[in-house]
């Protein structure tokens, strides 16, 4: 089982940021942070150690029918999260989002934290850029442009969506809900899907 350290005091890293322990001595921990190009050597005084299970929020199969055996409640033992970005140890409720409630209706909060949301969403769309997009609305069978999937609007699930660039703001068209996910998992990266192209090219049977 890998053990990891919270920074509490390494210059090259933000507090509270977490890294992995490589090796351990007597007077100090080889660790590597995420966002380190290598492993670093910081003093036993200037880190904590951290059990990183105990923190986000417990998972389902460790509920009995939704309720926590330590709390007695849908659970809400874990005060911190770990943000997927900055990979700063940072608290559950305050510093991220909620997204949705989950099956046993425990609030489930975005994998990434406001601070760095702000990076990930970049520029709103202004008021005018959806007043244009709604002058070009689907209706009636639509095709998503993206995966071309012919759909009946008054039949889908999930509506199309306003997709723009984040960069600008600026409204680029509708597109299907997966389609929409699927670029926000992307980063909207076009090098990022440049590989993942690449990678199925290679993997392709």
């Amino acid at each position: 089982m890998h053990e990891y350290i919270i920074a509490l005091k390494v210059s090259a890293v933000p507090r509270l940021s977490v890294g992995l322990i490589l090796e351990e001595s007597r007077n100090y921990y080889m660790v590597q942070f995420v966002h380190l190009p290598g492993p670093i050597s910081c003093p036993l005084e200037s880190v904590e150690k951290i059990d990183i299970s105990r923190t986000g929020k417990k998972k389902w199969t460790e509920l009995d029918k939704g309720v926590c055996h330590d709390c007695g409640e849908a659970c809400s033992c874990f005060e911190f999260k770990i943000c997927d970005r900055c990979h700063i140890l940072k608290r559950r409720t305050v510093d991220f989002d909620w997204n949705q409630n989950d099956k046993w209706g425990r609030a489930t909060y975005r994998p990434s934290c406001k601070d760095c949301r702000k990076n990930i969403d970049g520029v709103n769309m202004p008021a005018s850029e959806k007043r244009r997009a709604e002058l070009t609305r689907p209706s009636g069978i639509w095709s998503c442009p993206i995966c071309e999937k012919p759909q009946m609007i008054e039949m889908m699930a999930s509506k199309p969506r306003m997709d723009h660039d984040h960069a600008t703001g600026k409204f680029r068209d509708w597109i299907c809900d997966s389609c929409n996910t699927g670029l926000g998992r992307f980063k909207d990266d076009v090098y990022i899907l440049e590989r993942a192209i690449e990678y199925l090219k290679g993997n392709y049977s």
